[in-house]
């Protein structure tokens, strides 16, 4: 048979010195960190809103540029966004828009030519 070694029972409760916190005092004091993580979160979302329009506006400046090109609209766009990083985008797609419109305007070329070059190889009485 094992014997236990009995301990006196913990003193759990504070000190004397230290008082606990009345109810109202604790119902103060948790009002108090409401107050302050509500306060908190208010700049926070601020700061969002500002980020989501500084950002928002530019994002829907370049969708549009992106769809013109695919609609076929292949006229320069004004390069006038705020974020260096968006105006540098902005620029490439100009460029993009640029290096089509040269490319058509090669392949135009160069089926004229080659429609040119067939009606010369035709006989004289088939040529239009």
């Amino acid at each position: 048979m094992v014997k236990y070694l009995s301990l006196p029972a913990a003193n759990l409760s504070p000190p004397a010195h230290i008082q606990s916190p009345s109810v109202t005092e604790s119902v103060v004091l948790r009002r108090r960190i409401f107050l302050l993580c509500v306060l908190s979160v208010i700049p926070a979302l601020l700061i969002v809103y500002a980020t989501m329009r500084m950002l928002g506006k530019p994002i829907k400046r370049l969708e549009q540029a992106i769809v013109e090109v695919g609609e076929g609209k292949l006229d320069m766009v004004s390069e006038d966004l705020e974020v260096r990083e968006f105006r540098e985008l902005m620029h490439r797609i100009n460029e993009m828009k640029v290096d089509i419109k040269n490319l058509l305007v090669k392949v135009q070329t160069e089926e004229e030519q080659r429609q040119k070059t067939e009606r010369e190889k035709l006989p004289p009485d088939l040529s239009c």
